[in-house]
């Protein structure tokens, strides 16, 4: 938040509150984190409310159900945090609203690809979704400005807040020495602009083994210079 950027001495008055999540199936039938659907976020922050000034809950975007009555408490706002990009956010509502993509796009866009009980989920989240304060976008304007001045009007035509908050970066004067580089990151810095492509897979759905074997063959034999990063999802 800009203010507090300017009054660093504040930074010691806010106080983080984990909410417990409970644990990964060890063979869960679905890929997605059904799980993640935790019962005592209200109970926790009625507890919590009283005890301080301000409550802000930061939760996210399909957790929107479960954090509803945050609304209710009158020192209490919640804010969802997008972990993907805000093109794919853009994308994603555009999609499940019927609405054109708000920008030029060299490309069709491909369609979600999403089971119907995740989609049956995410709908479940849309009455309470409208009750947040906020978006915090896990971006940086360096890279997706046009995408993030989208979201910023849309937001504040709902007169909500938007926020933009990523890891400091060399576009931000953060000058990291080499030698503290990932191998990644130092052939990454040798590649000419635009020459290489990201892949990531985790935040939401964790793939199988076979899944892995064959995006990365078609990677290859792409030729294409790309960085493909995979994560069991919510670990």
């Amino acid at each position: 938040m800009p203010h507090l950027l300017r009054r660093p001495q504040d930074l010691a008055k806010i106080q983080f509150h984990d909410i417990p999540t409970p644990p990964i199936p060890p063979n869960p039938n679905s890929r997605y984190p059904s799980h993640l659907k935790p019962v005592a976020e209200a109970a926790l922050s009625r507890q919590t409310a009283p005890k301080f000034t301000r409550l802000v809950v930061v939760h996210d975007p399909w957790m929107s159900h479960v954090v509803q009555d945050i609304a209710q408490i009158h020192n209490a706002e919640s804010y969802q945090s997008v972990c993907f990009s805000a093109f794919s956010s853009i994308a994603y509502q555009c999609e499940m609203l019927g609405l054109p993509f708000p920008l030029p796009h060299p490309t069709p866009l491909p369609a979600f690809n999403m089971s119907d009980g995740a989609k049956k989920f995410a709908s479940l989240q849309a009455e309470s979704y409208e009750l947040r304060s906020g978006t915090i976008c896990n971006t940086s304007k360096s890279i997706e400005a046009a995408y993030i001045e989208v979201i910023e009007k849309s937001e504040l035509s709902k007169n909500k807040l938007a926020w933009k908050i990523c890891p400091n970066s060399r576009s931000q004067s953060h000058i990291i020495a080499d030698e503290f580089h990932h191998e990644c990151l130092q052939w990454l810095d040798k590649q000419k602009p635009g020459s290489v492509i990201f892949v990531s897979f985790g935040n939401t759905v964790t793939l199988s083994d076979e899944e892995t074997i064959e995006l990365a063959q078609e990677l290859m034999q792409s030729g294409v210079k790309f960085l493909l990063v995979l994560r069991d999802a919510d670990k």
